[in-house]
């Protein structure tokens, strides 16, 4: 192999491809679009993205996705896509990295929720 060869293989593995994800993301959009054009369906969407949430202390999180629900609730029916729920779930591994909810801390939040409405 010659050197201009060894020097491009070098500084190409000097440089990480950016992480691709699995693609939920994009999915979910464009369900949520998709659903809401089609007109044989009269649901209402509620698309939340968790992520813009994660950095939010727990009370705004809990206020945040009670209003989205709300929402859901007010223009029934409806479905409510959750995306990127892990970013506002945190783990025993992560505690005190950020300040997200507990899994069961939003599970029990979620169901008293759809128990007050359901």
């Amino acid at each position: 192999m010659g050197n201009n060869a060894e020097i491009v293989l070098r500084k190409q593995s000097q440089h990480k491809a950016p992480k691709l994800g699995s693609g939920k993301t994009i999915l979910a959009t464009n369900v949520a679009i998709s659903l809401e054009k089609h007109e044989d369906i009269l649901a209402h969407i509620v698309f939340v993205s968790c992520s813009k949430l994660a950095l939010e202390k727990v009370p705004v999180i809990r206020q945040e996705l009670a209003n989205h629900i709300t929402e859901a609730i007010n223009h029934a029916p409806s479905v409510v896509i959750f995306d990127n729920l892990d970013s506002i779930i945190s783990t025993p591994d992560s505690e005190g990295s950020q300040p997200s909810m507990p899994v069961a801390g939003l599970t029990d939040f979620l169901v008293d929720i759809m128990d007050e409405y359901g």
